[in-house]
């Protein structure tokens, strides 16, 4: 009988470019619930926050826009060419974003939800496995994974590779995974593991 206090946290993580996004659209069109932690990122620092006002004295009016909104993408470029800014944007917002995410723990419970899925791109590299109960890889080939980046990133492949130095390797993160889906097929191919996984876990 399932716990009616607790909630499954489930992490998708993986590389750059692995599908990500991909199969958080497919979890979403299945109604299942699903939260980037990217997007509450930048809720974390929407004006005028506290977020907001710390990223500001950090960074400078520069980083931002007309509307007087942070450009993530201008912050994204510097950040993830100088470790030590990037630490202390993280210092900034991933308390916030633990946060946020409680809360919607919280709120989802109260609404008689007992899964949800958090897109975690960083997840053991940040050592975030507590927050969750499982997680789940999204696995690629070199090759594919490189593609779906040149086709759907607005940033160039330099930008892509400063990334990339942060990342741990995909065998290290598969290690690690409880669960890994191979996106080197068709969309057809990954929702149906998608599908095969939230009946495996028993989503609900």
């Amino acid at each position: 009988m399932r716990n009616k206090n607790f909630i499954n946290k489930i992490a998708i993580t993986g590389l750059i470019g692995s599908g990500k996004s991909t199969v958080g659209l497919i979890l979403t069109k299945k109604g299942i619930n699903f939260i980037s932690t990217d997007e509450l990122a930048k809720q974390a620092i929407i004006p005028p926050s506290t977020g907001y006002h710390k990223l500001l004295k950090l960074m400078g009016p520069e980083y931002l826009t007309k509307d007087h909104f942070f450009d993530t993408s201008k912050i994204a470029k510097e950040a993830f060419q100088n470790g030590s800014l990037l630490k202390q944007i993280e210092d900034i917002i991933h308390p916030i974003i633990q946060d946020l995410m409680r809360k919607k723990n919280q709120e989802l419970l109260f609404s008689g939800q007992h899964s949800v899925f958090y897109e975690v791109p960083l997840l053991f590299e940040k050592k975030w496995e507590p927050f969750f109960d499982t997680y789940v890889v999204i696995a690629i080939d070199p090759a594919k994974q490189m593609k779906h980046l040149k086709k759907n990133r607005t940033i160039d492949i330099k930008d892509i590779k400063n990334r990339m130095r942060f990342q741990m390797s995909q065998e290290k993160k598969i290690k690690k995974a409880n669960y890994v889906i191979w996106n080197n097929s068709s969309l057809t191919d990954l929702e149906k593991q998608v599908f095969s996984l939230i009946n495996l876990i028993g989503v609900c």
